[in-house]
């Protein structure tokens, strides 16, 4: 059995969403933005995986 990741990586990001890995870098880089403004502890290059499974980034 599998254990689900608490973060993902920038190449978790990046294969998840189908990006350059450079890209992805600033895609997390944002997402940790707006996770500080939230005044949530960020881990730098890391992103909460509940978070990029919340609805507003689904299209």
């Amino acid at each position: 059995m599998r254990k689900r990741k608490m973060y993902l990586s920038v190449e978790d990001i990046a294969e998840l969403f189908e990006l350059s890995v450079s890209f992805a870098y600033r895609v997390v880089e944002r997402m940790n933005a707006d996770l500080e403004s939230k005044n949530y502890y960020v881990i730098l290059g890391r992103v909460p995986t509940r978070y990029v499974e919340l609805p507003h980034l689904r299209h």
